[in-house]
């Protein structure tokens, strides 16, 4: 194992310990530990707050009329808060000994008769979520209502072996393993087809496999497997979105979308990161800017003077 894997590997291990010890106080010690972390993870690292806060400058000159462009550290601030205190959540919720009704945090869902509306035809639907707030939490609470939901998850090298499978289905979701190309894609067309919904998150681009968009300036791989299953099975990919994270994670439900075998299907993933992108340059300071998968990327060749 390398010297970066096993750092990555020790982290992780102190997250969990972390949120063991923040679960004995349930969602809202959960929710201030959180915060906090995020607080210390934004101010404990100069370096990468200081890169992040250049690339969003760099975004604002691209967007000047969006959101990115007010003040690059105060939205840095809020997304390291965001996001690590869903981190801290969802490690609990997975790991915990305590039971997932007591550590569920509060969840408002705007539109639900849009879920309905696609269920009735009994062709399921792909439920697209984002790195924006707790979608595990989302996942959980809709599944009592909407469910059968099963959610798509890939391993890291940062965790245990099998630890995200455990976690998913302590909480009685529906685990399908997507890590490698093609994997999984035969369990999430059973689900569709009976009628289930597919959780995926889209903004979790690959290295290598998937389809080339440019996605906030950047040249990125995204999946092609929510749109290859919309098209295969005729059910709808249905973006659910974070719209506030004060006294609960909000989310709304975004009209369904549709999409037929006779386009191409790169400009349909075009469409749904293009869709995601204008999301995130409205909610700028919801965003996990900070994952590796996207800050590592160099900016499109165009924007000169960025390495």
């Amino acid at each position: 194992m390398s010297l970066k894997r096993l750092g990555r590997r020790l982290t992780f291990h102190g997250l969990r310990w972390l949120s063991l010890a923040a679960a004995r106080g349930g969602p809202s010690q959960l929710r201030h530990w959180g915060t906090r972390l995020g607080q210390m993870d934004y101010w404990l690292r100069p370096r990468l707050r200081q890169h992040l806060a250049g690339q969003l400058q760099l975004l604002a000159r691209e967007y000047p009329n969006q959101a990115i462009s007010s003040d690059p550290d105060g939205i840095l601030k809020n997304a390291f808060q965001v996001n690590d205190r869903a981190l801290l959540e969802v490690i609990a919720l997975y790991a915990s000994k305590r039971t997932p009704q007591y550590l569920l945090p509060d969840i408002h869902v705007q539109h639900q008769d849009k879920l309905d509306a696609c269920l009735a035809k009994q062709s399921g639907l792909v439920m697209l979520g984002m790195h924006m707030g707790n979608g595990v939490a989302l996942a959980t609470r809709l599944n009592a209502s909407h469910g059968p939901i099963h959610v798509v998850y890939r391993e890291s090298n940062k965790v245990p072996a099998g630890f995200f499978k455990h976690g998913i289905e302590r909480l009685g979701l529906n685990a399908i393993n997507a890590s490698g190309p093609g994997a999984g894609f035969r369990e999430m067309l059973k689900a569709l087809k009976r009628g289930h919904i597919v959780f995926i998150l889209m903004d979790q681009g690959s290295k290598r496999s998937g389809v080339r968009v440019d996605f906030l300036k950047k040249q990125m791989h995204m999946p092609q497997g929510p749109v290859e299953l919309a098209r295969r099975t005729g059910a709808p990919i249905v973006p659910v979105l974070l719209t506030d994270v004060d006294e609960a994670w909000s989310f709304e439900v975004s009209d369904p979308m549709y999409f037929s075998a006779q386009e191409p299907i790169a400009e349909q993933v075009s469409q749904i990161s293009e869709f995601m992108a204008e999301h995130i340059l409205t909610h700028p300071q919801w965003w996990s800017w900070h994952q590796r998968r996207w800050r590592k990327l160099p900016f499109h060749p165009m924007m000169t003077g960025v390495s």
